[in-house]
């Protein structure tokens, strides 16, 4: 797994005219305490985002992440369609690491993409 190119990222979010700005990288020692505040361990590409890129991430719909609203059943929310739609990054078990698309008005869910890096990568270049 390769490291994320944050002024990469950062370059595309400004030529996208993106809204809002990446938040700093978060320390290590913060995901930690988070993990072991929640009992949980990061998918690999998503901790090295908030910890090389940005905490955030600034994405999809305008939406920043927010651990207290989206950390739900094993799942964080990573963006918001609307409508009672919503991107979840898998936690644990053998799904861990996929992105899945949850429209919680219809009760349907299904895979968005195989990892975080993909699915952020992809919207990045949209």
């Amino acid at each position: 797994m390769s490291d994320w190119d944050a002024e990469a990222v950062r370059a595309r979010l400004r030529a996208k005219h993106f809204r809002h700005e990446l938040r700093p990288p978060l320390a290590e020692a913060e995901v930690r305490a988070f993990e072991e505040e929640h009992g949980i361990r990061l998918p690999e590409e998503y901790r090295t985002f908030v910890t090389t890129v940005g905490d955030g991430p600034a994405g999809p719909e305008d939406r920043r992440f927010d651990e207290a609203e989206g950390l739900t059943l094993g799942t964080l929310m990573p963006a918001e369609e609307g409508c009672g739609i919503y991107l979840r990054l898998i936690l644990s078990g053998p799904l861990a690491g996929q992105v899945w698309h949850v429209d919680q008005d219809f009760g349907c869910h299904m895979p968005e993409s195989p990892d975080f890096r993909t699915w952020y990568t992809d919207w990045l270049e949209q």
